[in-house]
Order: C-alpha cells, then structure tokens, then sequence
C-alpha cells in the first residue's frame, strides 16, 4: 500500500472495486443469504410429511408444551391424535414403515389412483392439531426443551400449515446463527473474505445440512449452536475477556438446553479455557451449571443417568459400551458415518453416488492435511481452542457409535448422521484455512471442493429429491429430470407428497439452483489470482 492510498481510504476503496467486478457481492454476502434462504424454504416445502428425522415424535414434544404447560417424559409421553390420523393419510418411507406398523407406505400410495390420492390429500389438508393425545411412546420426550418451547409460541392452523411454518420459521432461525457464527470464526481466524465465502457455500450446499434443520426437530437450534460454541471458545482464546467469557458461557447454557451432546462441548471449553484464559474459568463453568443444572439433575431422577438417553434405560452401561468400542470394525463404522454424514436422503435413507463422495471426502482430508503441515507456521491460541472442541467433539460421536453397536447387539452401523453436522463450520473452516495457505494449488484444490458441492447440491434437487417424491424411486439417473417435469404423473403425486403444490416446488427450485450456481461463480471466481480477497 502506498503512502497515497493509505492516506486516502477513498483511493483504496475505488482501487479494491476496479480489480473485479464480484467485489460488491463478495463483500455483502447478498447472493449466498439469498441462496441460504431459498434453500431454507425449498427444502422444508418438498420435505414430504414426517419425511424428516423423526419428525413427528418431535412434533408431538412441540404439541405437548402447547396443550399441557408441562416437560414430557419417556414413561408418560405419547403421540397427538392428529399425528396418528396423518399416518393413513400421508405416505411414509419403509424406515418409518418398519419404526410405525400400519402407516401409509410410498408404494402403497403409488399403487393407489389418481382419484384416491387426492382424496387422501384433501382428507389430509383439513386436519387441524388438537390436544388428544393416543398411542405410543414418545421416544424424543427425554430432549432438553428450549428449542421445542421456541416452536411452541408458533400458532397452530391446520396440520400441514402448521409443521411447514414450523419447519421454515426454525430453518430460518438456523441460517441466521449459522452465518454468524461462521463469520464470528473467520474474523477471529482472519480468514479472508472469498475463503470465508467458500465455507458458507459448502455449508449451505450440504445436504445433510438442510435434511438436519428443515423439519420439525430440536437440531435446527442444536446444529448452529455448536457452530457458534465452537466460535466463542475460539473467541476466548484468541482475546480472553470477560464479555467473552460470558457470551461463551450463554452459548453453553443454551446448547445444554437443547441438546445433551453440549455436555462434550462444555467439557472442552472447561479443558481449554484454563490453559488459554484461566482467569475466566469460574464464569464459563459456573454460570452454565447453574442455568441447566435442574435439567440434568431432572434425568437423573426420571432415568438414572445425566443424559436421558434410551440405551440407558435399555441396560447398556458404560462398561458395554467401552467392550463395544474394542471389537467394532473402526474404519467401516468410520467410512459409513463420512458417507452418511455428507449425504443421507432424509428418512428414506437414501445414499449418493460413492465415488462422488468419495472425491469430496478425499478433497476434506488433503485440505485438513495442508492445514496440519501449515499450523506451525499459522497456528494460533484459537485455532488450538478449535481443535480441543472438535477433538471432544468427535470423540462423543464415537462414545454415541459405540453405544448404538452395544444396543443393538452390533446390528447398528455408526452414530446418527444429523449428529456431526455442527462440526460444518469448524471442519470447513479448517480445510478452507490450509488450501488458502498451500498457494496457488491449494485455492484451485478449494474452488474443485466448491464446484464440487454445488454440483451435489443440483443433483440432490434435480435428480435425487424431487424425482423420488415424484414417484421415481428406482433410479437417482439424469433422465429423471426429465421424467418428472414431462410427466404429468410426476407433478400430480409431487402435490400429494411435497408440503406446496408442484408448481410452486418447480419455481423455488429453479430459484435455488440458479442461486446455487450464481454463488458458485462469485466465489470460485474472487478465489482467482495472486491475492484473492
């Protein structure tokens, strides 16, 4: 810079507009909110009812704090009536299929006519959510409540009204947090603005990212949350303080009432903040203990155990789990989590193409890879703050897979997908910080790793969702693009299934692609050049 142009911010600012054309856009950021948000409605629209990760079991928890003020629990909680009702009228997958018996099979409803479809569907549209409660067990009745109370202020109109205003209002929401915390993280990194740019675009082309918020469920608050724990123990380190401290103990005591996984990243922020910022230990320990202590103290008196869990009421112990992870086969269970955890198709449990996951998970390791053999150089009190909380992180995904094995008897393959998504912005981050230290060949291997999750995001609109929810099942190949918007049977079951007519599903699709495609270009380009911003 010279001494002209550092006297004269006026020179400066003109200077930075005339290098490219996508400097505006890079620097508000107005294409990818936009595209978030697009997503953020498309994707909860074309969710077929209960589609999502057992959706209507947090469903029901909402429906329970509204009609009856009071928590649920495993031994008491059953399903809402209109719930129950939908299950004849709504078509579901064979994983809900084997979890309900008697529900409304997709094949079952493809068999059906023309005529009796829409029946169902007009039968489905009028029901309105009441307060009687009918049969079965509520299994999700042991989830901390605060994002389920958030859901509950929402009126409710008709059931299908009401679950889809549910799943945007609370998409929404997780965009938001989402985007703060990973532009909280890449300030307190220094991350430049097109890198940053890259992790939001990976972020909100994932698949699984949206298969994990969009629905009726507690992670749409828990998944950002971890986003934004990760930012603030980051924070702390980097310029302890006591404002810090606080907004990071909030962020704990928030995420300790969603979801009971915020204990492994409370135990990480206990471990690393003595060693970065022990002055602040007493606020980031005491303040979460004393906000949620009565939610933990709650599960130990109703199930024995500070989590809740159900494998515990089940009898698996600490000791079964700790055998379990001694004779799992590691690298299978770790190969199916990667593969689940980029992209699983919602409750029909779907899959992509391997070796196209394969190439994105390839891309990920020599990423983290440059990043290892460029910390030395680069590292940071934050970074390493970061690493403790992934490291903890992780490694309760892992206790979480062992479990599941020591449960099932070893049947159970890996943790839950929706479980590791909160690592996005962190894991993102990391790879995104060593191609942008790895030169010129590293931001190409970063623009190849952007390109390549747009394209995975179009395939999963065009060719693997809506195709499946248009009735072609049998094979996620580009000829169904064309099969479902030539076919009038396509469209027709697409509005038996989608939450919004087909016509509307059309046009919030090519809305989100072009979008997609329009974010892809800004940021692959402004990641060109000697000194990218």
């Amino acid at each position: 810079m010279t001494v002209a142009s550092a006297a004269c911010p006026h020179h400066r600012k003109r200077q930075f507009r005339s290098r490219n054309p996508f400097d505006y856009l890079v620097r508000s950021r107005i294409v990818l909110v936009a595209f978030a948000i697009s997503c953020g409605v498309l994707y909860p629209a074309l969710l077929p009812l209960w589609e999502g990760f057992d959706e209507p079991f947090h469903y029901s928890y909402v429906r329970h704090l509204t009609c009856t003020g009071t928590l649920p629990t495993l031994t008491q909680s059953s399903l809402s009536a209109e719930i129950v009702a939908s299950f004849q009228l709504a078509p579901q997958s064979l994983s809900v299929a084997q979890n309900i018996p008697g529900v409304l099979t997709y094949g079952q409803h493809l068999a059906l006519s023309v005529a009796e479809r829409a029946e169902l569907r007009r039968k489905l549209e009028i029901i309105r959510p009441d307060c009687t409660f009918s049969r079965g067990g509520n299994y999700e009745a042991h989830q901390a409540p605060i994002a389920y109370a958030i859901l509950a202020i929402f009126p409710a109109g008709s059931l299908l009204q009401h679950v889809l205003l549910l799943r945007i209002a609370g998409t929404l929401l997780a965009i938001a947090i989402s985007f703060v915390a990973v532009s909280w993280l890449a300030q307190i990194l220094a991350t430049s603005q097109a890198a940053t740019n890259a992790v939001l675009l990976c972020m909100f082309s994932s698949q699984m990212y949206w298969a994990t918020i969009a629905h009726v469920t507690n992670d749409w608050l828990a998944v950002p949350l971890v986003m934004l724990a990760f930012s603030a123990i980051a924070a702390l380190a980097a310029n302890p303080s006591r404002k810090r401290a606080l907004i990071l103990a909030g962020v704990l005591s928030a995420g300790l009432l969603t979801k009971a996984y915020f204990l492994a990243i409370f135990a990480a922020a206990i471990v690393s903040t003595p060693l970065l910022a022990r002055r602040y230990l007493p606020t980031v320990a005491a303040l979460p203990v004393l906000v949620c202590g009565w939610w933990y103290w709650r599960n130990i008196t109703l199930y024995g155990n500070i989590t809740g869990m159900q494998e515990s009421l089940h009898g698996t112990t600490a000791t079964d789990v700790l055998r379990a992870a001694t004779v799992m086969d590691w690298p299978r269970h770790i190969g199916h989590m990667a593969h689940a955890t980029f992209w699983t198709g919602n409750n029909s449990f779907g899959a992509f193409s391997n070796t196209t996951v394969n190439l994105v998970l390839i891309l990920l390791f020599i990423g983290f890879v440059s990043y290892l053999l460029t910390i030395k150089s680069y590292g940071t009190r934050a970074e390493f703050s970061l690493a403790v909380g992934v490291a903890f992180f992780v490694t309760a995904i892992a206790w979480s897979a062992a479990t599941s094995y020591a449960d099932s008897g070893g049947i159970t393959m890996g943790a839950s997908p929706w479980y590791a998504q909160g690592l996005l912005a962190p894991v993102l981050t990391i790879v995104t910080l060593g191609f942008w230290r790895s030169g010129r060949l590293g931001r190409f291997l970063l623009q190849l790793q952007c390109a390549l999750w747009t394209w995975v995001l179009l395939l999963t609109f065009a060719v693997k969702l809506i195709p499946l929810y248009s009735g072609h099942a049998a094979r996620g190949k580009l000829q169904n693009l064309w099969s479902f918007t030539g076919s009038g049977k396509g469209s027709e079951i697409l509005n038996h299934t989608a939450m919004l007519p087909s016509a509307a599903i059309y046009g919030l699709t090519f809305l989100t692609l072009l979008l997609s495609l329009l974010s892809a270009a800004v940021t692959i380009t402004t990641l060109t050049g000697k000194n990218p911003r």
